[in-house]
């Protein structure tokens, strides 16, 4: 964190460092987590320093992410909100007893017999936010930060799919 803010001639206070580390505890792959909330941060930096103050309005490591995603889906019209949730839902192999997990998705099984098009703008808004990320022929969750999140619409949502590995086809009744 320090390296990189110094070259961009940032400074950071002096307790940010230590406040970041201990919201990620041992949070398996964190960077993604870390580089949203710093972002966030510098959104709301005052002059040139990083602040603890800007990093907890965002909402820190663990909340930074979902706002992002909470108000990228929030902007779109409803047809496309419908379709990120979707796209969300099936990237999530859902645990039957266990934590859901992230789930890498081929393009081609998103957007089998659908608007091909309307989905691709849409996963590349998501791509854009760094809520998603795109390989050449797969899409992947950023972090699993996300699953879990109004994103999926929680379990009492989902009932439809429990007990699969993962939620194929169309999702939108389930959130509804």
């Amino acid at each position: 964190m320090i390296g990189p803010a110094t070259e961009a001639g940032l400074l950071l206070e002096p307790s940010l460092v230590e406040t970041v580390l201990a919201d990620l505890g041992d949070e398996p792959g964190s960077l993604p987590l870390v580089s949203h909330a710093l972002f966030a941060t510098w959104q709301r930096r005052r002059g040139r320093v990083l602040a603890v103050a800007g990093y907890q309005q965002a909402g820190g490591v663990r909340q930074t992410i979902a706002h992002s995603a909470e108000r990228v889906i929030g902007a779109l019209s409803p047809t496309p909100q419908g379709i990120a949730k979707d796209v969300f839902l099936r990237l999530t192999a859902l645990g039957d007893g266990t934590q859901d997990t992230r789930r890498r998705v081929r393009r081609a099984e998103l957007v089998a017999g659908r608007g091909a098009q309307a989905i691709q703008v849409v996963l590349e808004r998501l791509a854009e936010a760094r809520l998603v990320t795109l390989a050449d022929d797969s899409v992947e969750v950023a972090h699993e930060a996300l699953i879990g999140s109004v994103l999926t619409g929680g379990k009492s949502r989902r009932v439809g799919c429990f007990g699969q590995m993962s939620c194929p086809g169309s999702l939108s009744g389930l959130l509804a």
